[in-house]
């Protein structure tokens, strides 16, 4: 009897295009999992059609780069050297921790750095108990410690003229703290750590991972940032609490004396002229102009940083901001988001007249060197949304109050006759003429949010009719908490009838689940803004 082939089975005849979202979804169901890729490395085994469809997976679809780790860029360009393992790479966050060059000089700077940055943070936050049922609050520990090592510092200052050994050698004791080793052992790693990040000085650093980005065919999105992305918890946070090990608190110093900085950490030490020329605030200009250089395509372009301690050295003099613009409109940046993440109490602190700390503020050029830098963003005019947040910018730089300062955050050359179709603004200071301005910029039916924006010229009342002639038949409009403008001065009966909304009733959305998922609904100055036939509700 003839044999007869065996039939090909169903999935095999299905084409690349839907075996690949197969092998996609299949991905996805499993990245909760500790072992994510088990399965995927478990279909490349199966064929060399489902070898070559699966191995994209292989990779996490969002990676990191570390600017003090250069490590992390250098397994991310043998990565990319794969046409196959490249394909898979989606989104890159870049982390911009740094470890500072003068810190990392000598033992004796790296022991200023950290006993400045901890006793201000022991003076200007909350100091827990140190003891819960039998455990030791982590924070009270390194107060302690510091606390300590300040009297012995002190002690060892009287001795000036060999104060770096005296240094040493209180550090290096054994008689009653063998624990001060630690500050020893973290400033060893620290100094490896910044000789290791050298490396990649004079550019290095942002030409090399503009190559490598440039082998990444689906690259989508790239996001500069320092603090956690989820999170502005303090750099002892997760160490919260520990138990009477010695041992354990050591290893827990050490960790946290030999982390880098992130660009927030250099507000708290002193002296301010050796530690803020060492934050790379020029890299917010040098990584996007590296970007644009090497023709790489970035749809989504995204800044969550920590305040720098001085904006002046930002260079933003008119041939970098030009040239700031053209990489952009290479890079055909399609939605841009600015968000800096800061803690509302960081420093810089100096101490008044009764030895209390006090913020110290940031100089008007330092916000202007900011809204130059976000215009020349914004000038590149291939945007299609827009998000700029300044809220805990303004409290980390010091600031207790946007009125103390003229418009900034958002005051520049607003692109008319561009794409941008969603435009959201929190925290900016602006003129309510230049509400107008912003508006007209965005095309018919676009979406416009407006969070705590601070008018410092004109009324909120201007701003409304502003707004109603600018926008174009918008699909939405969100007014929340105006600042500024009036507004604290209009009563609140006239703010509630223009700027409250309704709650909504649970029983006209059945289908939800809950009311916590009901929609909001708009109030009058958002309704008269989206061009309903009713009078500007502060025209009265």
């Amino acid at each position: 009897m003839d044999s007869q082939a065996s039939p090909t089975p169903a999935v095999l005849r299905l084409p690349n295009e839907i075996l690949s979202a197969i092998f996609t979804l299949r991905a996805k169901a499993n990245s909760e999992h500790v072992s994510p890729n088990a399965e995927i490395c478990s279909i490349r085994l199966t064929c060399r059609r489902f070898c070559e469809l699966s191995t994209p997976l292989i990779v996490r679809r969002t990676t990191v780069v570390d600017y003090s780790q250069p490590d992390t860029l250098a397994r991310l360009r043998t990565v990319v050297n794969n046409p196959i393992l490249a394909a898979g790479i989606g989104e890159v966050n870049v982390r911009l921790h740094f470890y500072h060059p003068w810190v990392a000089e000598t033992f004796e700077n790296f022991m200023e750095s950290l006993l400045s940055e901890w006793e201000q943070k022991r003076q200007s936050w909350w100091i827990p108990e140190c003891r819960t049922r039998g455990e030791v609050a982590f924070r009270a520990v390194i107060y302690s410690f510091i606390g300590d090592l300040i009297k012995e510092m002190e002690s060892a200052r009287k001795q000036q003229d060999r104060y770096a050994e005296a240094v040493e050698e209180v550090c290096l004791t054994d008689d009653d703290e063998p624990s001060r080793k630690v500050i020893w052992e973290a400033y060893r790693v620290y100094k490896k750590m910044y000789e290791a990040q050298r490396l990649f000085d004079n550019g290095q650093f942002e030409t090399t991972l503009a190559e490598t980005l440039s082998k990444m065919p689906n690259l989508r999105a790239v996001t500069l940032h320092d603090r956690d992305l989820n999170h502005n918890h303090d750099p002892d946070k997760g160490m919260d609490e520990v138990d009477e090990d010695v041992k354990a608190q050591e290893d827990r110093l050490f960790k946290l004396f030999s982390r880098p900085m992130i660009w927030e950490d250099a507000r708290w030490i002193r002296p301010h002229d050796k530690i803020w020329p060492g934050v790379p605030i020029n890299l917010l200009m040098n990584i996007p102009l590296a970007i644009g250089n090497a023709a790489v395509i970035v749809a989504n372009l995204s800044i969550y940083l920590s305040a720098a301690p001085d904006y002046t050295r930002l260079e933003v003099d008119p041939e970098r901001l030009g040239q700031l613009t053209a990489a952009v409109k290479v890079m055909e940046v399609f939605q841009f988001t600015f968000q800096p993440r800061c803690r509302s109490n960081c420093g810089p602190w100096e101490l008044d007249h009764e030895g209390l700390p006090e913020y110290v503020t940031r100089e008007l050029d330092e916000w202007r060197r900011i809204n130059q830098f976000l215009g020349a963003f914004l000038a590149a005019k291939c945007m299609y949304s827009v998000n700029i947040n300044l809220g805990e910018f303004w409290y980390g730089s010091g600031v207790n109050s946007m009125s103390t300062v003229g418009s900034l955050g958002a005051d520049f050359a607003w692109p008319v006759a561009s794409e941008l179709s969603s435009v959201t603004l929190v925290r900016v200071c602006l003129a309510s003429e230049k509400l107008g301005v912003v508006a007209k910029s965005m095309i018919a039916g676009g979406e416009f949010e407006l969070h705590e924006v601070y008018l410092s010229q004109g009324t909120w009342r201007d701003a409304l009719d502003a707004l109603r002639e600018g926008l174009q038949s918008p699909r939405g409009v969100r007014i929340m908490l105006p600042l500024g403008g009036g507004a604290y001065t209009m009563g609140e009966d006239l703010r509630s009838f223009a700027f409250g909304r309704d709650e909504p009733d649970f029983l006209d959305f059945p289908d939800l689940p809950d009311s916590s998922y009901l929609p909001l609904r708009s109030s009058r100055a958002e309704r008269f803004i989206a061009g309903e036939d009713i009078p500007n509700p502060l025209a009265t």
